[in-house]
């Protein structure tokens, strides 16, 4: 009881005090009980030693085959080669680097783009890489962003990396966005460098908008041969419109008008029509927080005030491991959280972390900015290589987590709500 005394007391002083305080808005937050992520703080405080390096490094990501054919931009997985461009040299070390790009290929491919998208713009944050820009320009394409989409992959191209694959994308959105003259010299060079069904399908589409008649319907005959075998229910449907545009261009018409550009575009993307939803920055209540940890087996006593506010701790204990939770505010509302985690391995302390912001950080982007925040802060905070973050702000939260020197407490974080 007089470690709940004493914890309830800090919990208002700390919370109490910091409530004014002006910050630099920056990241935040995630999920549950997963282990720790393996990787590294970019740049340390001054005045702390510099990190080691993390025990284990994840492995690259590995190549998704794709079928023989299949629509430009909705291609590939953004699973890059295991020989394509190296980790650059930019402040994010290398084992942040391929951790935070795995977890966002994982996003991707399970169709959490929004996620995926704020993951690789913090990455590009900390320098330029040409993969990353393909990659983001491939989100950006599965979100109906065509217009970022085609300037990531000119920058991509820009910085060096002109494959294939990119100038076809290139040509795709530039012809389903209705710009066929910048779109051809792309078409000509993806063509060149591969001349696939696929890349003179994208071509396809330029030819047709410029006039060139005998060259488009070159390039669909040969689409419409390439699948002429297939049985599989979205390939025939790729082939029988392809062969409708064959036949318009053989009478003299021109089958790309602005309803068939707008439903190529709705093909590329798999959130037509939808628009990326704005950050969520109300604050959960502090009854809804208590709720989430007692589903996590917190128990609670009885709502004190300490200084002027409500207080309410819970602790949960699993063999040495305790954690203790502070919650301040009315019930309906909630002004800021205190969390210690007492005697706990690794695991458990990166749980927790996880657990807390997941719960107190609501939207999508949050959620991606809380990953980022893990795994270039706060992985050395529970290593105990530094002893604390910096404020991180994200939506209408403010945390920090830190390592209290003690022989008991290992973790703590700090949360506090703005407004």
């Amino acid at each position: 009881m007089k470690r709940i005394t004493i914890l309830l007391i800090l919990v208002t002083l700390i919370l109490t005090a910091c409530r004014d305080a002006v910050v630099e808005p920056e990241l935040v937050m995630v999920a549950t009980d997963t282990p720790p992520p393996t990787a590294v703080t970019p740049s340390p405080p001054a005045q702390t030693a510099t990190p080691r390096p993390p025990t284990v490094t994840p492995e690259p990501p590995i190549p998704t085959p794709t079928p023989t054919f299949t629509p430009p931009t909705a291609t590939s997985s953004p699973m890059p080669e295991p020989t394509a461009t190296p980790v650059p040299e930019t402040a994010l070390p290398s084992e942040a680097f391929m951790t935070l790009l795995t977890i966002s290929n994982s996003l991707y491919r399970s169709g959490e783009y929004e996620m995926a998208l704020v993951i690789y713009s913090e990455m590009l944050s900390h320098g330029p890489d040409p993969m990353l820009y393909s990659l983001r320009a491939d989100t950006y394409d599965r979100l109906g962003d065509f217009e970022s989409a085609i300037a990531d992959y000119l920058t991509a191209c820009d910085l060096g990396l002109r494959d294939s694959k990119i100038l076809n994308n290139l040509c795709w959105d530039l012809g389903i966005t209705g710009q066929p003259e910048l779109a051809l010299p792309y078409c000509e060079q993806s063509v060149a460098a591969e001349p696939t069904a696929a890349h003179r399908n994208s071509r396809g589409v330029s030819y047709g908008q410029l006039g060139m008649t005998a060259a488009a319907i070159a390039d669909f005959q040969a689409v419409v041969d390439d699948l002429g075998g297939t049985t599989s229910p979205s390939l025939r449907a790729i082939a029988a419109q392809r062969q409708a545009w064959l036949t318009a261009l053989q009478e003299g018409d021109n089958p790309f008008t602005p309803e068939v550009l707008a439903e190529l575009r709705d093909e590329t993307s798999s959130t037509a029509g939808t628009t990326t939803p704005e950050s969520v920055t109300v604050a959960p209540s502090r009854a809804a927080v208590q709720q989430a940890a007692k589903e996590m087996d917190f128990t609670f006593g009885d709502v004190q005030t300490i200084a002027g506010q409500e207080v309410v701790m819970g602790m949960h204990v699993e063999g040495s491991c305790m954690v203790f939770l502070g919650l301040t505010g009315s019930e309906a509302g909630l002004t800021g959280v205190l969390m210690e985690v007492i005697g706990c391995s690794d695991n458990a302390q990166s749980g927790a972390a996880f657990w807390l912001m997941d719960t107190l950080l609501p939207g999508n982007r949050e959620k991606a900015l809380a990953i980022v925040y893990m795994v270039v802060d706060v992985y050395y905070v529970i290593q105990g290589d530094i002893k604390t973050t910096t404020e991180k702000e994200i939506g209408n939260v403010i945390l920090e987590v830190r390592c209290v020197d003690d022989d008991v407490t290992a973790l703590e974080i700090v949360a506090r709500f703005k407004g």
